[in-house]
């Protein structure tokens, strides 16, 4: 059902923020320019500090101090963008809607009218999904195979070329919070909760200021957390391979055996074949080996069920 317009209804914006200095000022100019037309919201700001190394949280301080709608929590080390994020949401005031974004501006802030008329329309979460994207070819590539691969092997349960962009109503955010495992996916999360959603385009843009803090080691451990989170679909392949591997060698072991019958000819040639197929196999059961560790380390952490972030401070947050 749409949301009753009898009182304004509550927008928390959660951004986690990681050395963005150079960003937050325009961010929330950005999004305050963009976000006057809309009726009928009262918005908050919510901006999570993630254990910066340069002047954000000072920042946050600050701006929190001049305006009641700026809230500022800090974190006292950098736990991580999904530890960010659910800090965040867990932390926000009661609000009938939340939304978050990144920093950078990458991701249009413009589209965030539309995202909230749809939510009024009876959507319970609400999606960018990027039509284009400005990175560099190498990083769209790699992007794109993450996602083909995330859509094979959830099924189409996560939609391709979203990000952390997304608004959501209140009952989303409380079945949200139950999911408190310590590998956090949180996109992949949030479209678990299941309800109805709806996408909205858009494009995405260059970074406006400083840095990013992702590099393509982040990117892979990030895209290992979602596929390992989400899908056993790894284990399922070694199992494949294993079988088309004893397939494969039976049968080579049948050919070479009716070739020495019917021929006449044996020997011991061939020793660099066999050294090179003796190195593949076992780079094979290495790698193997190694997916398997990814899910057993991440069995471990379930079981540590260690505290995914912790507040040093606040500012406007009871």
């Amino acid at each position: 059902m749409p949301m009753s317009k009898i009182l304004p209804s509550k927008l928390t914006i959660i951004v986690p923020c990681y050395n963005e200095e150079a960003n937050i000022k325009a961010l929330l100019e950005t999004l305050q320019k963009n976000l006057k037309p809309v009726a009928g919201w009262e918005i908050r700001y919510l901006l999570v500090n993630d254990g910066s190394r340069d002047s954000t949280w000072q920042i946050i301080s600050q701006l929190a101090q001049e305006s009641a709608n700026i809230l500022g929590l800090n974190l006292s080390r950098n736990f991580g963008k999904e530890a960010a994020l659910l800090a965040g949401i867990e932390q926000a005031p009661l609000s009938d809607a939340y939304l978050t974004l990144d920093a950078d501006l990458q991701d249009d802030p413009k589209i965030i009218a539309e995202m909230i008329k749809k939510l009024d329309t009876g959507y319970d979460i609400v999606y960018g999904q990027r039509s284009e994207r400005k990175d560099s070819p190498l990083y769209i590539f790699l992007a794109s195979g993450f996602y083909w691969l995330m859509d094979m092997a959830t099924k189409g349960a996560i939609p391709k070329n979203v990000a952390d962009f997304y608004i959501f109503n209140e009952r989303v955010r409380l079945e949200f919070l139950k999911l408190q495992e310590s590998v956090r996916f949180t996109r992949g999360l949030l479209f678990y909760t299941g309800f109805k959603k709806a996408p909205v385009m858009y494009t995405r843009e260059k970074r406006v200021a400083g840095s990013t803090s992702w590099n393509y080691f982040k990117l892979f451990k990030f895209s290992l957390d979602g596929l390992t989170s989400f899908s056993t679909f790894p284990l399922h392949l070694i199992s494949i391979i294993g079988f088309v591997g004893c397939a494969m060698s039976i049968f080579g072991v049948v050919i070479y055996v009716a070739y020495s019958v019917f021929s006449g000819v044996s020997g011991t040639n061939g020793w660099a074949s066999i050294i090179l197929l003796i190195t593949f196999f076992g780079s094979l059961q290495i790698t193997m080996l190694g997916i398997i560790a990814e899910y057993i380390a991440r069995n471990t952490l379930e079981i540590k069920n260690r505290q995914k972030y912790i507040v040093m401070d606040r500012v406007n947050l009871d």
